[in-house]
């Protein structure tokens, strides 16, 4: 660990009076550090969760017997009135303290986890895109969680979700999901598509690149649909009379129209418009 990524906070006004007064190389006063935590906005969430642990642990050690090193004072102490204001970055003394802190900490993210799960029941098929999951239920809803940067998880938000978390207007009636790099698609009871997430290369198949956080039709496939599939930047689906359609990006030919074109729609695959009894991307 860096000897600079600590802060202490004093817990009263009086205290952070009286650490303004110790020089530089001092001992923070035992007894009178109210947390510990990481300075800077460079770690992750995941650090930063992490470190939230370490804070209960080292609150424990550092008002026993191995106080912090003050190295650094607040710019303007002069002005501080509340110890949640007031950070002094310090040192640890002791060299086994951030183990020690480490290994609580990873106990307590650990014991954190376990409780946070959420069991999902029920569940009939699962489809993983990038940096998402997405469950279809027994009942027909869907549940997604992960990264949610370009609304792939269609809660109509752009928040991730550690979670699974409802998609509000599919509770019922879809029969499979399929997930791209950064998209998500379903397909209804009715044989109908829908589609939302990332729309940079047409993928949703609603005649535009716009990106989607709430599940949102493909236009002319409404009905007679019986799979779907999607891949990184591309979607195809497989209509009841064994017909294979495709849209979105073209650059090798992924759509298997003849040409290099991208599509904004679903377009025909012309050497398969029947007979095709399942498809993959």
């Amino acid at each position: 660990m860096p000897q600079d990524a600590y802060c202490a906070h004093a817990t009263t006004a009086q205290d952070i009076r009286h650490a303004n007064l110790l020089p530089i190389g001092s001992k923070f006063p035992p007894g009178r550090v109210g947390s510990v935590r990481v300075a800077g906005s460079k770690f992750s969430n995941e650090v930063k969760q992490m470190f939230r642990h370490i804070q209960r642990v080292a609150r424990r050690l550092i008002n026993q017997r191995n106080p912090p090193v003050i190295t650094h004072r607040p710019a303007r102490p002069d002005i501080l009135t509340t110890f949640d204001a007031a950070c002094w970055r310090t040192r640890f003394s002791a060299p086994w303290l951030p183990i020690g802190m480490l290994a609580g900490a990873l106990l307590g993210l650990a014991s954190s986890l376990a409780q946070a799960q959420v069991p999902l029941t029920g569940v009939q098929k699962i489809a993983a895109g990038r940096f998402h999951t997405c469950a279809l239920t027994s009942g027909g809803a869907v549940q997604c969680w992960g990264l949610n940067d370009f609304g792939q998880l269609g809660d109509s938000t752009t928040t991730q979700r550690i979670v699974p978390t409802a998609v509000p207007s599919l509770t019922s009636g879809v029969t499979a999901i399929t997930a791209g790099s950064d998209h998500t698609c379903a397909l209804t009871s009715g044989g109908a598509v829908q589609c939302w997430g990332s729309n940079s290369n047409g993928q949703l198949g609603d005649n535009t690149t716009t990106q989607r956080i709430v599940p949102t039709a493909v236009p002319s496939l409404t009905s007679g649909v019986t799979a779907i599939a999607a891949a990184r930047f591309h979607t195809c689906a497989l209509t009841s009379g064994g017909a294979v359609q495709c849209w979105g990006l073209n650059d090798f030919g992924q759509l298997g129209d003849n040409t290099l074109t991208q599509h904004f729609v679903p377009t025909a695959v012309p050497s398969l418009t029947s007979g095709v009894t399942a498809i993959t991307a």
